[in-house]
């Protein structure tokens, strides 16, 4: 079975974790496994490490990249078609909006057996603030199209979830018949390596010994809601004297940092950086908070639960999915600085019920969000496309 994975870029995040654990398991499976990205740009740091241990060949396009560009974009199309016809690949797994459309159409051109598409979500809600997407006019109604495309040239399209699924037919991106829905899934062991810092010498190395501390996980662009949380944060300082840690990189730290300042919250919020190991930091935190606007699923959230962490998400995308509001956490409306600090209030005022709800978080994730489940289900799915072909499958 040769199977090429298709990804605009390999920075640390939700997609990537998803294809590399996609990758360890067809390798395990004795699959020839080629994954194909766009080169490294500087925008945050990459897995192509992880994808060293495994028996993957990593090939990078070097104008494949996340802007729309013509010329460069045509140059990568051609490049994937070349790649495709070389490759001689039974089935193409693409990721992403831009690798989902070059790949898709590449892969038909070249004659491959078996596309599936997933695009971790769509980027058509409103108000989701994802960079590049306009709420309306000629670019919006352009990227739809596009959409539109690489969905038609996919024999199957990933959805994350029912609602994920639900949406995309109702705004006619696919037919119904062309959606499977497969959850996302974690290693919980893999979040915990050993040994690690006891937490209270974590808690020590960032001068919150004695406060509270709000961890947030992510990605510093506009959709993650980072400056939503800080005013949170500024609203509850007179109160719990909280300390946010943040952890993540992205091309708006600077931004995030001159809010801080704005705000009054140079000696309140920590800055530390991207980190591949973000475990030991999930345990030395009292809460977890999800402030985003737009998520396709909300990966962090099944790490924070499978890690005992209590948590406060904001009610969008797939969060709901995963986290009952009031039995495994608290949601609250996107956009709503005050809402969120009520939560996270409520969340600093019972550290006993939080902790309680976040066992009964932690068992939910372990019964239903395994990594093994996802990975037999996209087996599954690529038997399904490849018209159940045995003599290409050894599990």
């Amino acid at each position: 079975m040769k199977v090429a994975h298709v990804i605009t870029r390999l920075v640390l995040g939700g997609a990537s974790k998803v294809l590399l654990a996609a990758v360890k398991d067809q390798c395990g499976r004795g699959f020839s496994v080629t994954v194909i990205s766009g080169p490294p740009d500087g925008s945050g740091s990459w897995i192509s490490g992880d994808l060293e241990e495994t028996e993957a060949r990593l090939l990078y396009v070097p104008d494949l990249k996340r802007e729309i560009d013509l010329v460069p974009d045509l140059k990568a199309f051609f490049a994937l078609v070349r790649i495709f016809r070389e490759g001689r690949y039974d089935l193409v797994h693409l990721y992403t909006s831009k690798a989902g459309l070059l790949g898709s159409v590449a892969a038909r051109v070249a004659k491959v057996p078996g596309v599936v598409y997933a695009p971790q979500g769509h980027i058509f809600r409103r108000r989701s603030r994802v960079p590049g997407v306009p709420e309306r006019g000629p670019k919006r109604a352009l990227l739809y199209l596009l959409r539109r495309i690489a969905c038609a040239c996919s024999d199957r399209i990933v959805a994350l979830n029912h609602l994920d699924a639900s949406e995309q037919i109702r705004l006619r991106l696919a037919p119904r018949r062309k959606f499977r829905v497969i959850r996302n899934g974690i290693d919980p062991e893999s979040l915990l390596p050993h040994p690690f810092p006891p937490p209270s010498e974590i808690r020590k190395s960032y001068g919150a010994v004695e406060r509270p501390v709000l961890l947030f996980v992510g990605r510093l662009v506009p959709e993650k809601g980072l400056e939503l949380l800080m005013e949170a944060v500024a609203a509850l300082k007179s109160e719990f004297t909280p300390l946010l840690l943040v952890v993540g990189e992205g091309p708006y730290e600077s931004r995030f940092r001159e809010k801080a300042v704005e705000l009054d919250l140079e000696d309140d919020v920590f800055f530390a950086g991207a980190c591949g190991d973000v475990g030991p930091f999930y345990l030395a935190s009292d809460l977890f908070v999800l402030p985003s606007y737009y998520e396709a699923f909300g990966l962090v959230v099944l790490e924070a639960m499978s890690c005992g962490v209590p948590v406060v998400a904001s009610r969008v995308g797939g969060v709901p999915g995963i986290l009952e509001n009031g039995r495994h956490g608290l949601l609250f409306e996107p956009g709503d600085a005050e809402d969120l600090a009520q939560k996270i209030a409520a969340v600093l005022r019972d550290p006993q019920g939080a902790r309680a709800k976040a066992g009964e978080a932690r068992r939910h994730v372990i019964s239903n969000y395994s990594v093994g489940r996802m990975t037999g289900e996209v087996m599954e799915l690529y038997r399904e496309v490849l018209g159940n072909a045995d003599r290409a499958f050894h599990s």
